[in-house]
């Protein structure tokens, strides 16, 4: 297993002009979606949230983001919807899930066997940082 960035390297490479990663956060809660952009961009990573299912569909379909953090539970759908269309054309971009709720029956739990990885609602964002960094 490699060894982690420095927060102190990670900062050097964003003033040096590095990119990161593209995140698509998709999660109709704003205040965690917030939460999400701003540690992410300070593990340099290029942010773009989305509140709704439709416009998680129109971000991805527009550009390929490298990671995605899924809510299962969105306003207009399920977030478990993007995750099939996606795989059905692209097996590497990394999807996380994540939601609330513990039981999700039989049909959607095949579903969600797609993605890469699944966060329990609530988290700590040193979870996240570590999920991150497994698939990085």
């Amino acid at each position: 297993m490699k060894n982690a960035p420095s927060m102190g390297k990670i900062l050097n490479e964003q003033r040096n002009g590095n990119t990161g990663k593209q995140v698509l956060v998709v999660d109709d809660e704003v205040s965690l979606c917030f939460l999400l952009r701003n540690f992410l961009n300070r593990m340099n990573c290029k942010v773009t949230c989305e509140h709704t299912l439709k416009g998680a569909k129109n971000h991805y379909s527009n550009r390929k983001p490298d990671l995605i953090l899924l809510d299962i539970h969105l306003p207009d759908g399920l977030g478990l919807e993007l995750l099939e269309i996606i795989r059905k054309k692209d097996k590497g971009t990394t999807i996380i899930l994540m939601s609330s709720q513990r039981d999700f029956g039989k049909a959607n739990e095949k579903i969600m066997d797609k993605a890469d990885f699944f966060l329990q609602k609530p988290f700590q964002l040193k979870e996240v940082e570590q999920v991150i960094k497994q698939y990085s």
